[in-house]
């Protein structure tokens, strides 16, 4: 055995679980090889009995975890990012709602706004909500693109619109200064959107007040 296996820790567990003896089997997380091509390895060893109950030999089984490493690590990832993608839109409908129990809408335009913004912040959740549920897709790092020819401008009016609440109450003024040609690009609009939404409320958050 000590030609075949030459890691000690492993060889420790065969040789003790022999001299136990039992038909308990023996369970350890061991990581296999040289530093950098180590494998994570769940490690299962059970005596195999004669007649009088006097363990014979001893199998081992490998079970290699580094797959399952990998996925707890993008399940991890995945969480993270849903909760940050999922926070926008969720504090933006937030605010607007209660500007309107605060009465802050005085007239049916302003309403009719928010109401809109409302309405597109919650179909836009909906979306990245069907678009997180599929996980295994996200694992796979197979995530659809709908690309289409999206216009810039609509994607930072709706940006500066979603999150102008979140600027008032820090006493800060949002502006936009967009070429009046050329700002149309061919990709996907929710994730172009989550993107310039993402960047204005990260300069939100860490400008100071004022």
């Amino acid at each position: 055995l000590a030609e075949s296996v030459n890691d000690s820790t492993l060889r420790r567990i065969i040789f003790e679980t022999l001299e136990a003896g039992g038909p308990g089997a023996r369970q350890a997380e061991l990581m296999l090889g040289e530093d950098h091509d180590a494998t994570a390895c769940e490690v299962t060893v059970a005596c195999t009995l004669d007649r009088k109950e006097r363990p014979t030999a001893a199998v081992v089984v490998l079970h290699d975890l580094t797959r399952e490493r990998e996925i707890a690590q993008m399940k991890s990832e995945f969480v993270s990012k849903a909760s940050h993608e999922l926070r926008t839109p969720l504090s933006s409908m937030r605010a607007y709602v209660e500007m309107l129990v605060d009465g802050e809408a005085q007239d049916e335009a302003t309403r009719q706004e928010f109401y809109g913004i409302i309405q597109s912040e919650t179909d836009r959740l909906a979306r990245l909500v069907d678009n997180m549920l599929n996980i295994s897709r996200i694992e796979a790092g197979i995530i659809a693109v709908d690309r289409d020819a999206v216009d810039i401008h609509d994607l930072v009016d709706r940006a500066v619109q979603t999150l102008e609440p979140h600027a008032r109450e820090k006493h800060i003024s949002l502006h936009t200064e967009i070429a009046p040609v050329g700002a149309v690009v061919h990709g996907d609009a929710d994730m172009l959107q989550q993107v310039i939404v993402n960047l204005l409320s990260n300069g939100i958050k860490y400008t100071p007040e004022g």
